[in-house]
């Protein structure tokens, strides 16, 4: 191993790893790579007894210090740098503003199929085709007494263009000697040719007219281009009612990009919203659209990465991690339902997709667009106080109106649980069905039942890795977590007191759905929940069923309650609007109301009036009369009131240090430690809430216990946030107990 004292004209370099830790790792660079090492490559080092692959993150020749043992670098893995200097200039804003280690989030900036060596290069695939003209094929199948090798003849002759040996494959009757035989009588031939992953992108959308923008439209649209006519940052936020036409302001302004040779991205925030979205762009743009969601495979999610990284694809559409996707002459960036909670990252780093994409236009000097019909508090405060500007898109296109709302009153019904259809909702819905009219039913809890309850002792059955019950799925006939997938079949008796008398009760979609059919035998129902979309491009399906009218009541969680746009859908059912209001969490009435005014936003958005019904035991609640009066303004007020009283977001900024740990003490014990550290330190302007168990006091086999942190300025909430670690290294905790650091916190469970 060479020391400083000896290899002083050795090029030293920095390599930052894909594990905690504040610090990058200094290496030896030998002579033979110094040719052709760049920051931003992967390499192979040795580290301890291991080799492992990490990102060069600076090369240079610091002055040589004695005694200094150094490892040298074993290998570069990539011909060029994989993360450019933009890249890294915002993988290093990202770890310093979330708390997180950068090599952490360098890994998060490639695609989970890249491996070794090479980036992804397509598999060479073997190709038929006949030799002969179509004649002397035909003459030869006269011919021939092999009707294995006649068959093959007349396929190729039927299918006109080229097979694959794979396709040939999949035919069976098809044996290799066949193929050999055919060959050595120059009958077919064979060549090879690339084959490229097949990306579904949905069935082709047929061309449509661009419309003239209206004069909200162009408005935005001006705004739009005055920024990139400058190359300057601007940060727009959307404001437009469900149906306003937010999209065709997104197409437009990609158009523009497009004509001036940059590219797009498209951040949606679930697959579920992929499909509408992608036909659209695809109708306007072809084939220079590239994906990137989960349900691709690692090598379909790989290629498409690429395509955008080459700029072979000009407009990237994705979800919450496509923000981090390499697209070089990135001109424009929209975050579209930007209030979405999907957006953040609930593992490290834990990222705001929509304030990533803010961070990176203004680096970038391009536009941003954060467009929604009910905008989170905090991007709608900034456009009060000058951080961005507001584009305010109040009537629907094509002189639609939005629907009527009403919120059905439940208090007083007999029986533990609400009634699943009230009267009005009954008769609306069949109302519906006898006009050919589609109807969408919302209910936010999947399964048939949301829990078995022991009347003996009253205990709820439990996920035993998990604070929560075990929700009863009737497909499959199973209990499941909804939080670490734990999965067991239905318990005859009490976990607890080993009672006989269990009562399955709460309501789900699968029950919702069995109740529709029963109650309306004559309708198509389809459910849209994450248990219901699991297969590889079910949401497409979903999708297509829809746009056809192949379905008369959609039923779901709140994966149908935004994005949608069918003209078809007259009316809307909130079956339980108060599941979320009654969550703790200090957002619930903004969750609330975003989620109910989106649903009913659904409906009316043809030539046929609207209606949305909401069943809710809190008719009163200001949430709920703001989203039956569409007044995103009335709610806006009366939950700032709230908010700036308390001391929350947008007024103050909040950060949750979560301890976990499967030693059921260790967490707590810890956690009052570093309330009483945190307090000693006397920061001004710091507050520390105290050391509590989290809502979700054990998740996935770990105890959980959190200490919030809030403070008017990331600057304090930075002190305080290194005080912590200052306690953490101190303290020298022991490995089992880990600390998570959730800047902008939105989920307190």
């Amino acid at each position: 191993m060479p020391k400083w004292g000896t290899m002083e004209k050795q090029i030293l370099v920095q390599v930052a790893f894909n594990f905690p830790g504040e610090q990058d790792f200094s290496y030896i660079l030998p002579p033979e790579l110094a040719g052709i090492a760049q920051i931003g490559q992967r390499v192979s080092v040795p580290f301890a007894n291991r080799r492992l692959i990490g990102y060069l993150s600076a090369i240079h020749t610091p002055k040589p210090e004695n005694d200094i043992q150094l490892k040298s670098v074993m290998e570069i893995l990539d011909p060029e740098p994989l993360l450019d200097a933009h890249s890294l200039q915002l993988a290093k804003w990202i770890g310093e503003y979330y708390c997180c280690p950068w090599g952490m989030v360098l890994e998060s900036f490639l695609p989970p199929g890249l491996k070794g060596k090479t980036i992804l290069r397509p598999k060479q695939q073997k190709y038929y085709q006949l030799a002969l003209t179509r004649i002397e094929a035909e003459s030869r199948c006269l011919e021939l007494r092999a009707p294995r090798q006649v068959q093959l003849i007349r396929l190729l002759l039927e299918r006109d263009t080229p097979v694959s040996a794979e396709e040939l494959r999949d035919q069976g009757e098809f044996s290799p000697s066949a193929l050999q035989g055919l060959l050595e009588k120059k009958i077919i031939e064979v060549f090879e040719r690339e084959k490229l992953p097949q990306v579904y992108y949905g069935r082709d959308a047929a061309s449509k007219t661009r419309p003239s923008p209206t004069a909200s439209q162009q408005k935005a649209l001006e705004r739009i281009r005055e920024g990139l006519e400058q190359n300057k940052f601007v940060c727009l936020l959307l404001h437009g009612v469900t149906g306003s036409g937010k999209t065709e302001v997104y197409l437009q302004a990609v158009e523009q990009v497009l004509q001036r040779g940059k590219q797009a991205l498209i951040l949606v925030p679930e697959i579920a919203l992929t499909p509408q979205l992608v036909e659209r762009f695809r109708s306007r743009f072809g084939e220079r659209i590239g994906l990137l969601h989960s349900q691709m495979n690692k090598r379909e999610r790989l290629w498409e990465w690429q395509r955008l990284r080459q700029g072979i694809a000009a407009v990237g559409i994705g979800v919450r991690s496509a923000i981090l996707a390499p697209l070089p002459y990135l001109g424009l960036i929209v975050v579209d339902e930007e209030h979405e909670t999907s957006f953040k990252q609930d593992k490290m780093p834990r990222y705001h997709a929509r304030d990533v994409a803010v961070m990176r236009a203004k680096m970038l000097n391009i536009p941003v667009i954060i467009g929604s019909a009910t905008p989170s508090l905090e991007s709608y405060y900034n456009t009060q106080n000058g951080k961005a500007g507001l584009i305010h898109m109040p009537e629907r296109i094509q002189g639609s109106s939005l629907p009527e709302v009403i919120a059905l009153d439940l208090r007083g019904q007999k029986g533990v649980e609400p009634p699943l259809f009230a009267p009005q909702l009954k008769d609306a819905l069949n109302d519906r069905l006898q006009k050919g009219e589609q109807s969408l039913l919302f209910l936010n809890r999947r399964g048939h039942y949301s829990f078995a309850l022991c009347k003996e002792c009253g205990q709820c059955v439990k996920c035993p890795q998990c604070s929560v019950s075990l929700t009863y799925h009737s497909h499959g006939h199973v209990q499941r977590c909804h939080y670490c997938d734990y999965i067991a079949e239905p318990l005859t008796e009490c976990p607890q007191c080993k009672g006989a008398l269990l009562s399955y009760a709460g309501l789900g979609t699968q029950r919702l759905e069995k109740e529709v059919q029963a109650l309306f035998p004559q309708a198509r129902v389809m459910r849209m929940d994450r248990d219901s979309t699991r297969g590889k491009n079910a949401h497409w399906d979903f999708f297509a069923a829809l746009k056809n009218k192949e379905v008369d009541i959609i039923l779901g969680t709140q994966m149908i309650a935004k994005g949608l746009d069918f003209p078809g859908i007259t009316l809307v059912g909130v079956i339980a609007a108060d599941l979320i209001l009654n969550f703790p969490d200090f957002r619930a009435a903004e969750h609330t109301f975003q989620l109910l005014t989106q649903v009913v936003g659904r409906a009316g958005r043809g030539e046929s009036a609207g209606l949305a019904i909401i069943q809710t035991f809190l008719p009163d609640h200001y949430s709920i009369q703001a989203a039956c009066r569409h007044d995103y303004q009335g709610f806006y007020q009366s939950e700032m009131h709230y908010r700036r009283d308390l001391g929350y977001p947008p007024f103050y900024r909040l950060t949750n240090l979560l301890l976990r740990s499967k030693d059921q003490d260790l967490p707590g014990r810890t956690a009052r430690q570093l309330v009483n550290y945190l307090s000693r330190a006397k920061i001004e302007g710091l507050r520390v809430l105290g050391a509590n168990q989290a809502p979700l006091s054990m998740l996935r086999g770990e105890y959980r216990w959190q200490v919030l942190i809030k403070a008017p300025s990331t600057a304090v909430i930075r002190q305080g946030v290194n005080k912590a670690l200052e306690f953490w290294r101190k303290e020298q905790l022991p490995s089992r107990l880990r600390l998570d650091i959730d800047v902008d916190a939105i989920s307190l469970l």
